[in-house]
């Protein structure tokens, strides 16, 4: 995509868009979702590398594979309790995010969801989450402190590799699988 703006705001009325919709727009540096939307596609914002933030409405439920994967300047996310799903990529390559709160309601962390993400210093991973996918926090080279679910069960293959944690949560007896 050639967008020249730095800001956009989908039109109210709108309930869905397409994949790779502003995908590669250099300049783009917020964003504003209308309320009724439910699913953030694939690849939506991809390369989007001077996005700082998002804030998503309470609407949306699913957000697809790499959908804000390689934002460099996404820094923090505000996430509503609305969301179920996190697909691979989604945030992987967000090599300044910070922060983030993830929804009570997940049951994953996809393949690789926040890989490379540099600055990503804590996660507290929701109750419900049984699977953390291959890669997930894979080179997220200052992540310090992670809470485990109690309901864990298994974690994929470098699902840490290249992290530096200083302080885990006890490893939950429900793992069936590393």
């Amino acid at each position: 995509t050639d967008c020249l703006f730095s800001n956009f705001e989908f039109p109210n009325n709108l309930d869905s868009f397409g994949e790779y919709v502003l995908a590669g727009c250099h300049y783009l540096e917020s964003v504003i979702f209308p309320d009724g939307i439910t699913n953030i596609p694939t690849a939506t914002f991809i390369d989007c590398i001077r996005l700082p933030w998002l804030n998503l409405p309470d609407t949306i439920t699913d957000i697809g594979d790499g959908a804000f994967m390689d934002c460099y300047n996404l820094v923090n996310v505000n996430m509503s309790d609305s969301i179920t799903t996190l697909k691979a990529n989604t945030f992987s390559g967000c090599v300044n995010l910070k922060q983030i709160e993830l929804s009570s309601r997940l049951t994953s962390i996809e393949d690789f969801l926040f890989g490379g993400c540099f600055e990503l210093k804590n996660i507290d991973i929701p109750d419900g989450v049984t699977k953390i996918g291959e890669g997930a926090f894979r080179n997220c080279e200052r992540l310090e402190t992670i809470s485990l679910p109690s309901e864990l069960k298994t974690i994929g293959k470098d699902a840490f590799h290249g992290c530096t944690i200083v302080k885990i949560s006890e490893l939950p007896l429900s793992v069936e699988s590393i």
